[in-house]
């Protein structure tokens, strides 16, 4: 079957998941993979992040949305979380680099396939 610009336009090919943070924050978050836009902007504003932290903080404000699948931080927003408990902070990092296959076994993968 050959797509047309319609079908195309319309197809849902970005991975969302809901991860549990009941015990730390006291209910669920939603997290969104990198759609192409994303992904490029987070590749062209990580070369100017001087440290990890920032690099992290980067990383959920692009992948954490709302229920709408909207990002829910931006770049003043996302100061909210430099307050929060480091570990919390970390397991959703870790879910975003797993969700964006920027863990160590998505680059396996990727190295595997290229």
């Amino acid at each position: 079957m050959l797509l047309d610009l319609n079908a195309l336009a319309n197809i849902d090919d970005i991975k969302t998941k809901e991860i549990d943070m009941q015990k730390e924050w006291g209910g669920n978050i939603k997290i969104k993979a990198f759609d192409f836009a994303h992904q490029i902007d987070f590749e062209k504003r990580k070369k100017e992040i001087a440290n990890d932290a920032s690099l992290i903080l980067l990383m959920i404000q692009l992948s954490v949305v709302d229920d709408e699948n909207n990002l829910m931080f931006n770049d003043e927003t996302i100061k909210v979380l430099e307050k929060r408990n480091s570990n919390s902070l970390l397991k959703v990092f870790n879910e975003c680099l797993k969700i964006n296959a920027l863990d160590d076994k998505g680059i396996e993968n990727k190295a595997k396939n290229s």
